[in-house]
């Protein structure tokens, strides 16, 4: 919390003594009348009018008494002492950063009390931390841009309180631009488990906010997600999870068989080309199906979509054939909530949820996925991709 200029406060950091802490009360004070002499040379109408006095809490004591020049405009205020309004907006941005930071309502107030002198109840902190309703959906309802590369869907399960707490689906969708930007486009909560007919209306809420193409879509293997990303953006290309689809198969097969079985199917994903990887995958599917038959016959229905990643280079493959990007985020955010235990309520879940992903988001759009741009661009040269094919992507 900046309660004095960044000058001042890297000063007090080098105090080590109360006797130098008690002198700085006399420094302040001889830099606020400086200051006030620089005003009264810019504004030569008006004169200096005496003091006033006031208290000035720091991280490292409080200085009492300090004497405040005034001028007869009242139009002087230091640059060095923060005033009222300032003060509340740092200790406002200060509690929602260790919100953000997964601390819960008690701890903040500790570290207040320890760090500031400064006694707030946890209803203050929690009204403080409060997002008003038309921020969030501000948000939300921002308009996106009309192409990404990817676009990864997925969803966690955390504990909401309505008439009873029960576990309900939190849906994110994050994208990545043809420049290699990470960019969460959404977060939902229609209620209820995960299913394909609630990944229908937000990808339709996403081409309303106007996306208009997205080459790749991530997801898991949910039921009929297939034919809604077809039916909503029917020239996207389609890629089941390969981690969810290699956790899927070593949960279904019998503990002696797991590492010779996990080894032979990373040689599939890993192959060099897509007719390297069917090839290698039919022999798989050959060689386990008298032992497995039930299991191998469901990983040939998805043969037609699990190589798509293979259409790309070589060099951004890996970033885009599983929800990783996603799996690390519900990781971290599961992490920040954990001190909650469950939401209390919708509203509750909006208000957190709102400020762990678009501080999240913010971070994401700092920097580019390393040589994503080049590969593919490559990747739309390969394919005679156009500006102007975008416009004739969208069934309305």
């Amino acid at each position: 919390m900046e309660f004095l200029s960044t000058f001042f406060y890297e000063a007090m950091i080098r105090i080590s003594s109360t006797f130098l802490f008690d002198a700085t009360g006399e420094v302040l004070e001889s830099m606020l009348k400086e200051e006030r002499e620089i005003y009264l040379e810019n504004n030569p109408p008006t004169k200096g009018n005496g003091f006033y006095e006031r208290d000035l809490k720091t991280a490292f004591g409080e200085l009492t008494a300090i004497r405040v020049p005034r001028t007869r405009d009242n139009g002087f205020k230091s640059a060095l002492l923060p005033y009222r309004k300032r003060i509340t907006e740092d200790l406002d941005a200060l509690i929602r950063a260790m919100l953000i930071s997964g601390m819960s309502t008690r701890k903040i107030a500790e570290v207040l009390k320890e760090l500031y002198e400064i006694k707030i109840s946890y209803a203050n902190i929690s009204r403080i931390s409060q997002v008003g309703i038309e921020e969030i959906q501000k948000w939300r309802s921002r308009s996106l841009m009309e192409e990404y590369a990817v676009v990864f869907l997925d969803a966690m399960v955390f504990p909401i309180k309505r008439d009873r707490v029960e576990n309900e689906s939190i849906y994110v969708a994050i994208g990545i631009t043809p420049e290699g930007r990470r960019e969460i486009l959404g977060y939902y909560l229609p209620g209820g488990m995960e299913s394909a007919y609630n990944w229908r209306e937000i990808l339709l809420d996403i081409r309303e906010r106007g996306v208009k193409q997205i080459h790749f879509i991530v997801s898991d293997g949910l039921s009929g997600m297939k034919n809604v990303i077809t039916e909503i953006y029917p020239h996207a290309k389609y890629q089941p999870c390969v981690v969810h689809v290699m956790r899927n198969i070593l949960a279904k097969v019998r503990v002696q068989h797991r590492n010779i079985i996990a080894t032979e199917i990373k040689e599939v994903f890993h192959a060099k080309d897509k007719q390297e990887a069917e090839q290698l995958f039919m022999k798989f599917t050959q060689k386990w199906k008298n032992i497995y038959p039930n299991l191998m016959n469901n990983l040939l229905t998805i043969r037609e979509n699990i190589f798509t990643y293979m259409e790309l280079p070589e060099g951004i493959r890996s970033m885009v054939y599983t929800n990783n990007a996603l799996e690390r985020l519900f990781k971290e955010l599961k992490r920040r909530l954990k001190t909650m235990e469950m939401c209390q309520s919708e509203a509750s879940a909006e208000k957190y949820l709102y400020l762990l992903l678009r501080y999240q988001n913010e971070k994401f759009l700092k920097r580019k996925l390393k040589n994503w741009e080049y590969y593919f661009q490559l990747y739309r040269e390969q394919h005679s991709y156009t500006k102007e094919n975008i416009h004739s992507e969208v069934i309305l």
